[in-house]
């Protein structure tokens, strides 16, 4: 069916590296990364890993992609070319300034082309959350039963490196907002 979820697969790690080189204009490095390190457990930290969910006006989202604090802070910071101490600064302080804030914002709309596909549904983003316990139930759901999971650690030179999770949900699955 034309414009379902069946249609979305997490990009391949040539896609994750292009996509965010072409965003930063620098030769960006992706390799893979255990899940594991995505959920923090007792790190008292306050915000992260932040969550941004994608779709297409559909009841269940598309996708979900989680960014850990760094990777916010780093990809935040890169686009719009602040100094890298200030990066440092976030994961210390454990959030993201205003400007900062209203950097990833646009990250992560711009990630939105990660599921997108020539053949596939227009797929756009459709909101983020600081953490994943403040999502609503149909975005939890993905988050802890994807059908799909890539984890990658993200390297933008000069900033550092963070983790990403892409994930798409099962087919299929109606789960109540």
């Amino acid at each position: 069916m034309p414009g379902s979820a069946k249609d979305i697969l997490p990009p391949e790690m040539n896609i994750v590296r292009m996509l965010f080189g072409t965003v930063f204009g620098r030769d960006v490095k992706v390799k893979p990364r255990s899940a594991s390190l995505m959920m923090p457990t007792g790190t008292g930290a306050p915000v992260g890993p932040f969550v941004a969910v994608y779709g297409n006006d559909r009841p269940t989202p598309l996708g979900v992609v989680l960014f850990d604090l760094p990777l916010a802070a780093i990809t935040s910071c890169a686009f719009s070319m602040m100094p890298p101490g200030v990066v440092n600064d976030a994961v210390r302080t454990g959030r993201l300034d205003e400007v900062m804030t209203d950097n990833f914002q646009e990250i992560m709309n711009i990630s939105s082309r990660l599921f997108g596909r020539p053949d596939g549904p227009r797929v756009r983003f459709e909101g983020g959350y600081s953490s994943p316990a403040l999502v609503p139930e149909r975005v939890g759901h993905i988050i802890r039963s994807p059908r799909f999971r890539d984890d990658w650690e993200i390297t933008v030179p000069g900033y550092g490196s963070g983790g990403i999770a892409i994930m798409t949900p099962e087919i299929g699955t109606a789960v109540a907002r």
